[in-house]
């Protein structure tokens, strides 16, 4: 084996050192300072990363919240479409019956001055007389309670059914006249029978 030669030293002069020296401390000095950027590049994409997290979960809170109203815009529609039909199927079925027993109660309590009625979907109140179908407005307090009054008993009627549902009245009597408060006396007391 065979002795291996040393690489000579390079001899560096003082002013040569120094200077060395330097370029070490301000290639340093950059790396610190790109140390100190890249750190601050890092904080701004950590602070992205959380909003765009937070961004991500609001997103998914709207479409969440979006599926939700659509779900329930559909309950809303098929809700609707079943009241039309549920409105219809009354309209068909009691709007007849309702207007009829309506008129023969409201001809009884009138004696039979008034006996033709309609109703609107609101179930508004138009009395035959003068010739036309009036408003309650255009009849006398008297009149209009007693139509109501008829209203009111004849929807008690028809939605009893077998059962017999009890009956409260709040001065609903006010405005008759003697002759009309006798006549609602009488049907009451044989409703009241049956």
């Amino acid at each position: 084996v065979e002795p291996c030669e040393k690489a000579p030293v390079p001899t560096l002069s003082r002013t040569e050192l120094a200077a060395e020296e330097e370029t070490l401390k301000q290639r340093f000095a950059l790396l610190q300072e790109q140390q100190v950027a890249m750190a601050g590049r890092r904080a701004r994409l950590e602070a992205d990363k959380a909003a765009l997290e937070e961004k991500s979960a609001l997103l998914e809170n709207k479409i969440s919240q979006r599926d939700a109203m659509a779900r329930a815009s559909r309950v809303v529609t098929l809700a609707i479409e079943q009241m039309n039909a549920a409105q219809a199927k009354l309209r068909e079925n009691y709007a007849p019956r309702l207007r009829q027993a309506m008129g023969e109660k409201l001809a009884f309590l009138t004696d039979g001055k008034y006996d033709a009625v309609m109703l609107d979907e609101e179930l508004s109140v138009r009395i035959k007389a003068d010739g036309g179908m009036r408003e309650l407005a255009y009849f006398s307090s008297g009149t209009a309670d007693a139509a109501m009054l008829a209203l009111r008993l004849s929807l008690a009627e028809i939605l009893e059914g077998d059962k017999r549902l009890p009956m409260i009245f709040d001065d609903p009597f006010l405005h008759l006249d003697a002759n009309r408060l006798a006549r609602l006396r009488a049907y009451l007391d044989k409703a009241g029978t049956e």
